[in-house]
């Protein structure tokens, strides 16, 4: 649970958390390419944002504000700020071997977990790490929803279409189906895939690629998962709003509105 902030505020709102947006930062910091130079980007990232007033959204000190909407605001658009710098100095592979962090601060121990060897919050497993770089074609493939470059993928390692490639666990089947614009994509991978396949799916929080279509409202997407898997028995077990809406769906008629 989020920290309460201290009552007594001396500063204004955008004071106490700056919005400097008139700065490049990739012309103070360079690209981060991985262990290589992670010291020194490190260094240099943690140098611009502190120079800007912002060091406690990577160090842990600007805690959420509490009980005003005015402070509220300005920290969360101070934190979404940094968070932008750090990502906009990260190259497409490294962002794609990341989990979610929904912080600066949580980015910023992700990427020291991963990439800093000095660091305190340091954690490798090397199983999981040569997997997601081993697949980060397939991945780059799955999200551009490009099939001819992930059919070439698939046809030299088949075992490629039931394999976890992200860091959270997730298939190209689960990556794919989140959005409705690569349903192309989803019917040529099923097609590739037995129901054994799409029923052994779940990822690192016990997640499906039919939850992932719930989320995100993909019932095209949904209906074609679910024919594969020749069951809805997976659809009873969903239980938020998306997922009612979806079940309700999934088991409509194709050509319902």
């Amino acid at each position: 649970m989020a920290s309460s902030s201290d009552n007594t505020n001396t500063k204004s709102p955008i004071e106490k958390y700056p919005y400097p947006t008139e700065f490049n930062v990739l012309d103070f910091v360079p690209k981060l390419l991985g262990e290589a130079n992670c010291e020194k980007w490190k260094d240099l990232m943690r140098d611009f944002i502190e120079r800007r007033g912002l060091i406690g959204f990577i160090d842990g000190t600007a805690k959420e504000e509490i009980g005003n909407q005015d402070y509220y605001e300005a920290w969360k658009s101070s934190g979404n700020l940094v968070q932008a710098w750090i990502l906009a100095t990260l190259t497409e592979d490294i962002r794609l071997q990341l989990r979610y962090s929904k912080t600066a601060e949580g980015l910023w121990k992700e990427l020291s977990r991963k990439f800093d060897p000095t660091s305190p919050f340091r954690t490798f497993d090397e199983e999981t790490d040569n997997r997601v770089r081993r697949y980060l074609p397939l991945h780059k493939a799955t999200i551009k929803g490009d099939w001819e470059e992930a059919r070439g993928i698939i046809e030299q390692d088949p075992d490629a279409v039931r394999t976890r490639i992200t860091q959270l666990g997730e298939a190209a089947l689960t990556v794919a189906i989140g959005s409705r614009a690569r349903n192309h994509f989803v019917r040529k991978l099923l097609e590739k895939m037995t129901r054994e396949d799409v029923v052994s799916l779940v990822d690192v929080v016990g997640n499906t690629a039919l939850h992932r279509a719930a989320i995100t409202s993909n019932i095209e997407g949904a209906r074609m998962e679910e024919q594969r898997r020749c069951s809805i028995a997976a659809v009873g077990s969903l239980t938020s709003l998306h997922d009612t809406r979806l079940k309700a769906a999934v088991e409509s008629p194709l050509d319902r509105p």
